[in-house]
């Protein structure tokens, strides 16, 4: 029981510190082929720094490979940096923010299907919203929404499987590098 409560204080009663330098690593799905990547991200709180209010930048890279069952390859790569504000509560903080980016897009069908290679880059604005749980001051997990548009539009000039506008879920977790 000691042990217990000794937990339950160790995630719910600490110093509430919010470390200058953070990395995150997630998995994100989207709604588009190549659907499921990973991704790492460096952010940095900016000195402007409100009670209950924080501001940050963060720059991310994230990548996504998908084969499909009929044997054709998609590759893609986003690099992003954005600037956020995080709204900080106990042990949830909300945040929201936008961002410029850069995507890459390859297509690789298999020999005789009809379809031609591409190899694109583009450039995106970015909005996001999420949410990370604060329950230790080392590592905090986290939820993100992120749509992305492409500038400008291009539609014309990639296949029908991709999209200006697109949607993006991630999940991971966030290590405090200044803590470590």
């Amino acid at each position: 029981m000691k042990q217990l409560i000794a937990v339950y204080i160790a995630l719910f009663f600490y110093s509430d510190i919010e470390a200058q330098w953070s990395a995150e690593v997630f998995y994100v799905r989207k709604n588009i082929v190549p659907s499921e990547g990973f991704g790492i991200s460096v952010e940095r709180n900016l000195p402007v720094q409100l009670p209950e209010l924080g501001f940050s930048s963060k720059s991310s890279f994230t990548f996504f490979n998908e084969k499909t069952s009929a044997g054709n390859k998609y590759h893609s790569f986003d690099l992003n940096t954005s600037i956020a504000a995080a709204f900080y509560f106990r042990t949830v903080r909300p945040y929201l923010g936008l961002g410029l980016g850069l995507q890459n897009f390859t297509f690789k069908p298999v020999s005789g299907s009809g379809y031609e290679s591409f190899n694109k880059l583009f450039f995106s604005l970015i909005s996001f919203v999420g949410i990370r749980f604060h329950f230790s001051p080392l590592i905090q997990p986290f939820g993100e929404i992120k749509i992305s548009r492409l500038i400008p539009s291009q539609q014309k000039i990639i296949p029908d499987k991709y999209q200006n506008i697109q949607l993006k879920i991630s999940a991971g977790l966030r290590i405090n590098l200044d803590l470590l």
